[in-house]
C-alpha cells in the first residue's frame, strides 16, 4: 500500500547536458502531472508525462526540472568578423587622419558595440532526453520509496482501527439477543402493572416477536464482518487500492447506520457511535492511499 504524498530528487548528465529533477506528489483522484521546465527544453514534457505514468497511478505530481551549468554549456561567445574588420579599418583611418601613427589595439576593437555577442546554443535533443531520463527516473524511484514508507505507516494504523471495529461488532452481536430478552421482561412488567398483574401471554409473545423482527440486525452484522474481511484482503493487495477501500468504507457506513436505527438499545447505540468514529478516522487515512 502506498501513500499519495511524497518527494523525490534526482540528477542526470549526458555530454554536457545536466539536469536536476524534483518531484512532489499530493492527493488527487486521478494521475495528474504538472511540469515546470526551462522553455528551451519544453519538447521534453511528453517524455516526462509518459515516465511519470509508469510509476504513479493516482495523485497530483509536480515535476520541477532545472539545468545545472547552463551558462557555460548552453551559450557561446561569438565574433562578428565583418563588423570587427570594419571597426579596425575605421580606427586605422582615424589614426592616420589625425597623424597619430598608432596601431589599433585589439581591446579597442573588442569593446566596440556588437563585435562580441552571446549566442544561445540549441540543446542536443538526444543528450537532453538521456540526461532527463536518468534524473527523472532517480527522482521518481525516490518518490515511490517515500510513498511506500508512508503507506506502511497508514496501513498499520488502519489495521489497528479495523481490529477495534471488529471487536466492537462482536460485542454488538453478543449484546443483540439480550436486547430482546430485556424488552420482553420490561414489557411484561409494564403489562402486569397496567392489567393488575394479569398478563396475556399470547399478546406478550406477539409484541415481543414484532420487536424482535424490527430490531433484528443479524443480516447487517453478517455483512459488516464480510466487509471487514474484504477490507483486510484489499489492504494486502498490490497497486492502487484507495478507491476500493473507500467504496468498502461507504458500505460499512451504510450497515452501521442501519444497525443504529434498528437496534433500539443504548449500549448498541454507544457502540455505533464508537464504530462511526473509527470509520471516519480510517476514511481520512484512505483519502491519502493511492
Amino acid at each position: 500500500m502506498r501513500s499519495m504524498t511524497g518527494y523525490g530528487r534526482g540528477e542526470g548528465s549526458c555530454e554536457g547536458e545536466h539536469f536536476q529533477v524534483e518531484v512532489r506528489s499530493l492527493n488527487h483522484r486521478y494521475c495528474e502531472c504538472s511540469i515546470k521546465i526551462p522553455k528551451q527544453y519544453s519538447y521534453l514534457q511528453e517524455q516526462i508525462r509518459d515516465t511519470v505514468q509508469k510509476y504513479i497511478i493516482r495523485g497530483r505530481v509536480e515535476v520541477s526540472v532545472c539545468t545545472l551549468g547552463e551558462r557555460g554549456k548552453a551559450r557561446e561567445v561569438r565574433v562578428d568578423r565583418d563588423l570587427a574588420l570594419a571597426y579596425y579599418n575605421a580606427l586605422k583611418e582615424l589614426s592616420n587622419f589625425l597623424g597619430l601613427g598608432l596601431d589599433v589595439d585589439i581591446k579597442a576593437i573588442a569593446e566596440c558595440p556588437d563585435v562580441l555577442f552571446v549566442e544561445e546554443k540549441e540543446p542536443d535533443q538526444e543528450n537532453s532526453q538521456q540526461a532527463l531520463a536518468t534524473a527523472l527516473t532517480a527522482a521518481l524511484k525516490d518518490l515511490v520509496s517515500m510513498r511506500a514508507a508512508e503507506g506502511e505507516k497508514l496501513q498499520r494504523d488502519i489495521i489497528h482501527r479495523i481490529a477495534k471495529i471488529e471487536q466492537v461488532i462482536k460485542d454488538v452481536k453478543e449484546r443483540a439477543p439480550q436486547v430482546v430478552i430485556e424488552y420482553r421482561n420490561g414489557l411484561k412488567q409494564r403489562m402486569a402493572k397496567l392489567l393488575a398483574g394479569e398478563v396475556e401471554e399470547g399478546r406478550l409473545l406477539t409484541e415481543v416477536a414484532y420487536f424482535a423482527e424490527k430490531a433484528n440486525i443479524n443480516e447487517e452484522l453478517v455483512r459488516m464482518f464480510s466487509h471487514i474481511d474484504l477490507f483486510r484482503n484489499t489492504l494486502a493487495e498490490e497497486g492502487a487500492i484507495g478507491r476500493k477501500l473507500d467504496f468498502i468504507l461507504q458500505e460499512m457506513y451504510r450497515e452501521i447506520n442501519t444497525i443504529g436505527s434498528k437496534a433500539g438499545d443504548t449500549a448498541i447505540a454507544r457502540a455505533v457511535v464508537e464504530i462511526k468514529s473509527e470509520l471516519e478516522k480510517i476514511r481520512e487515512q484512505v483519502q491519502n492511499v493511492e
